[in-house]
């Protein structure tokens, strides 16, 4: 997981670095600007296929304790304690890893870039409209003008919370399908995909959780609500699969 995170963020970073080659300094896009997070293609390919990492970090060491039947014995000895600690464990590990790469690329962009305010407040609106009105189409706005750095670590973490839930939810839907690799990698990532996919086909972008990670003013208004929301509800549902394999999971030692 390690190589693929490095990898994204170092194509990322290296796509920017290649496309502003002989810009002069004054010219050159600042930190947040060239960041993956704000319109690199290779920064959207990742957000895709985030869920998808995420939940892979868990499966090397998933896979080889249910064919030692070392989940078995750890069953007996913990209980039911043993599905809540391992959710958590696949929670804490999907968050970290879905923030890799665009924490990385954002300290080698903080490393080659001027750190400023991004160039549409810089020099207005980058639309034919106020600034005022940009404003109400970025998370954060008094971050996104006065620390940049810091919007755009907050929009990382918004993306390792979803990471980490959406990977907790693919080890909840394994719990009942636990030999299909399919399953325990991408059963959370297929719902995400579905759920961004029909809110842009639809115009409802604040319902899409790809855009809540976008830097860039993208000409839609993105609540924070309704992230909190979208968020909660995968929570609630990986917390009734763990109810329901928690109440049933003397199951597993008779297999």
């Amino acid at each position: 997981m390690l190589c693929i995170c490095v990898f994204f963020a170092s194509v990322a970073f290296l796509e920017e670095v290649v496309k502003n080659a002989g810009t002069p300094c004054a010219l050159l896009p600042s930190a947040l600007e060239a960041g993956m997070l704000w319109e690199s293609g290779i920064g959207s390919v990742y957000i895709y296929i985030m869920p998808f990492i995420a939940s892979a970090c868990y499966v090397d060491s998933y896979f080889t304790e249910l064919g030692s039947q070392y989940i078995a014995i750890d069953i007996t000895r913990s209980g039911k304690k043993y599905f809540t600690r391992k959710y958590v464990v696949v929670l804490i590990a999907g968050f970290f890893v879905s923030m890799l790469a665009p924490l990385i690329n954002l300290l080698l962009c903080n490393v080659a870039f001027p750190i400023r305010m991004p160039r549409a407040v810089e020099t207005g609106s980058v639309y034919t409209i106020s600034i005022e009105r940009e404003m109400q189409w970025v998370l954060f706005p008094q971050l996104y003008i006065s620390r940049p750095s810091m919007y755009a670590f907050l929009h990382i973490c918004l993306l390792g919370i979803m990471g980490g839930l959406i990977s907790g939810l693919s080890y909840c839907f394994s719990l009942f399908y636990r030999k299909n690799i399919v399953i325990t990698i991408g059963s959370g990532g297929i719902l995400y995909l579905i759920l961004t996919m029909s809110a842009s086909v639809f115009g409802k972008f604040s319902l899409a959780p790809f855009h809540y990670f976008l830097l860039r003013p993208s000409g839609y208004t993105k609540s924070i609500t309704i992230f909190i929301i979208m968020n909660g509800l995968i929570l609630f549902a990986s917390i009734v699969l763990l109810i329901l394999k928690e109440i049933t999971y003397k199951d597993i030692l008779s297999e």
